[in-house]
C-alpha cells in the first residue's frame, strides 16, 4: 500500500466495507497481509470513538487473514492486531476469544516487553471473571520476571506461607500488623509535602511491578485480605524509594483504608488525602486537598 495512512483513514470504513464483499477471493498471501493492515487501521479508528464491538470485528477479521508464518515473517503486524483485539475483546466481554488470543501472544511474543499488554488484559479478564487465583498467579509470574517477588518477600516474616519459596501469599495477623508498623515507622519520616515532592519513578521494571502489584490488589481484595494488605504496603514502600508514579495514588488510598480498618481514622484521612493529592499532581490539575 502506497497511500499515506492519513489519506486511508478518511475513508477506511468504506474501503474495508468493500473488501468484506470479496475477501474470500484473496489468494495471494502478501495481499492478505496488506488487507489485514487495513483492518488494523479500521479497528484503531473505531477504538478512538469507543466503538469497541466494531473494533473487535475489524481486528478479528484482520487476524483471520494472517497466515501460518505470520509470527515469523510479519511479527509487528501480528502483534499489533492481537494486542488491539485483546483490548477490544475485554471491553466487549468476549472472554473465550480473548483467552485464546492471549495464549497465542504469550507463545509467540519474542520478549517480555512484547507480552506486557497481553498480561495486562489477561489479568483484567481473570479478575472480571472472578478467577482470583489465576489472576494472582499471573501477577506473580510477571513480578518474577521483573525481579520483584524477592522485594515482596523481604517484607515478610516467618509466619508466612510461600509460593514457590519466593512470594508469600498467606500471612498471620501478627505478620501483617508487624509489617504495617514497619512501613508506618518509615512513613513517620515524611511529611505529606515530602511525599508529594518525591521524584518521578522512571525505572521501567519498577513501573511494571507497581502496575501488577496493583492488579494483585484487585485479584486478592475479596479473597485474600492479608495478601492485599501486604501488597499495598509493598507499593507504599516502593513509592518512597524509586519515586511517584500514577499507581502510587492507589497505594496510599489502600493505606488509608488499612488505617480505617484498624480504627486509626486520623491516618486513614491523612493518607486518603495524600492519594488524592498524588492524583492531582500526576494529572496536572490544581485541585489538591489541603484540609
Amino acid at each position: 500500500m502506497n497511500t499515506p495512512t492519513s489519506e486511508l483513514e478518511k475513508s477506511i470504513f468504506d474501503i474495508v466495507g468493500q473488501i468484506n464483499h470479496g475477501k474470500q477471493l484473496l489468494e495471494n498471501g502478501e495481499m492478505k497481509y496488506e488487507v489485514a493492515e487495513l483492518y488494523l487501521l479500521a479497528g484503531e479508528k473505531a477504538l478512538k470513538t469507543s466503538s469497541f464491538h466494531s473494533a473487535a470485528t475489524y481486528f478479528m477479521s484482520g487476524i483471520g487473514l494472517l497466515q501460518g508464518d505470520c509470527w515469523e515473517n510479519h511479527y509487528n503486524l501480528s502483534k499489533k492486531l492481537h494486542d488491539a483485539a485483546l483490548k477490544a475483546l475485554f471491553v466487549t466481554g468476549e472472554f473465550t476469544t480473548l483467552n485464546t488470543l492471549a495464549s497465542e501472544v504469550l507463545t509467540h511474543a519474542r520478549n517480555f516487553d512484547d507480552k506486557l499488554n497481553c498480561y495486562h488484559n489477561l489479568v483484567r479478564y481473570l479478575v472480571s471473571s472472578r478467577q482470583a487465583e489465576e489472576g494472582i498467579s499471573t501477577c506473580i509470574s510477571v513480578l518474577e520476571q521483573v525481579g520483584e517477588t524477592k522485594g515482596v518477600a523481604k517484607l515478610s516474616l516467618k509466619q508466612c506461607v510461600f509460593l514457590g519459596g519466593k512470594l508469600p501469599i498467606q500471612f498471620s495477623d501478627v505478620a501483617v500488623y508487624t509489617l504495617y508498623r514497619n512501613v508506618m515507622r518509615l512513613l513517620s519520616k515524611y511529611s505529606e509535602d515530602d511525599i508529594l515532592k518525591l521524584p518521578q519513578m522512571v525505572d521501567q521494571r519498577k513501573l511494571v511491578a507497581m502496575e501488577f502489584l496493583n492488579h494483585m490488589i484487585s485479584s486478592s481484595n475479596n479473597t485474600k485480605p492479608h495478601l492485599c494488605a501486604v501488597v499495598v504496603l509493598r507499593m507504599v514502600d516502593m513509592t518512597l524509594k524509586p519515586g511517584l508514579c500514577d499507581v502510587s495514588a492507589c497505594a496510599f488510598s489502600g493505606l488509608g483504608n488499612l488505617n480505617v480498618h484498624i480504627a486509626d481514622f486520623d491516618n486513614g484521612y491523612r493518607y486518603g488525602k495524600v492519594a488524592l493529592n498524588i492524583m492531582a499532581k500526576r494529572t496536572g490539575k490544581d485541585n489538591r486537598v489541603r484540609h
